[in-house]
């Protein structure tokens, strides 16, 4: 039986090799990893590793893990994010949990069952379902639906609760202290999310964004049982060897996003 002493040693050891191979490479000063505490996020969403990565308890206030596994470690943007989104959906929707899949494991690296989810910036995130009448059913992760938003589960019909899953979309997209890159979904659960806040006036901003960030990707399972939450590398030194792919969104171009500390800030930092 391999133990949590075990795979917390294996994972410093890949964070070392990985530090080690990238300096005597010439890419990266020592500095750039000395962030007084903070959590740090290396290399890319599928090629990278987790610098003392925070993590979230199986339960919190507003949100819950539908999986045992350990796999709840992400940088403190992704972290505070879910706990953010979980209030502010227990506002709108008293007494609804969140329920969340995986984050990263403990130090990163690679996870089974994912391409990505390596360096604590990507998290997935449970569908909300409602009976055929509407009626909310609680406690069906991982339930596939089709482009109509009609599911089966245990042979009982349901379907995608287009209200309680847009709000989960605006929560992210509107957050102020973490920046979403993307939301991997299906194309139809797409189009039902982008016309449920159409036909209700929802902020026109966030439903220009989210036509966006909705994405189905070309590369692995269309996302049509889960979302897929990925964020942008965070500033400063907890950021400095991280590496987004991908576009970045005019919104976000016109903020501070892509801010990197140089080698002399960096090796300050570390000095102080």
């Amino acid at each position: 039986m391999i133990t949590a002493d075990f795979r917390r040693t294996a994972g410093f050891l890949s964070i070392f090799v990985y530090l080690a191979s990238t300096s005597i490479a010439g890419c990266l000063p020592w500095a750039g990893v000395v962030n007084g505490g903070e959590t740090g996020s290396l290399g890319t969403a599928s090629r990278g590793l987790l610098l003392g990565g925070e993590h979230l308890a199986k339960r919190g206030e507003h949100f819950r893990f539908y999986r045992a596994r350990d796999r709840r470690y992400g940088i403190r943007e992704l972290t505070g994010l879910v706990q953010r989104v979980s209030k502010t959906l227990d506002r709108e929707f008293p007494g609804t949990v969140l329920l969340l899949g995986d984050l990263s494991g403990q130090g990163g690296g690679f996870i089974s069952e994912h391409h990505s989810h390596r360096s604590g910036r990507d998290v997935d995130l449970a569908f909300f379902v409602t009976s055929p009448s509407g009626k909310p059913i609680h406690g069906w992760p991982l339930t596939r639906f089709d482009r109509f938003g009609a599911g089966l589960r245990e042979e009982t019909v349901c379907r995608f609760d287009a209200q309680r899953n847009w709000m989960v979309v605006e929560a992210l997209i509107a957050d102020e202290e973490s920046r979403v890159q993307w939301i991997f979904v299906s194309h139809g659960l797409k189009a039902i999310l982008l016309e449920w806040a159409l036909n209700h006036e929802r902020d026109i901003e966030i439903i220009r964004r989210a036509a966006s960030i909705l994405h189905q990707p070309g590369d692995s399972a269309p996302h049509d049982d889960h979302f897929h939450v990925r964020i942008y590398c965070p500033d400063g030194a907890a950021g400095a060897r991280c590496k987004d792919l991908g576009p970045v969104w005019p919104w976000i171009e016109k903020g501070e996003h892509g801010k990197r500390w140089t080698t002399k800030e960096l090796m300050a930092l570390a000095l102080d």
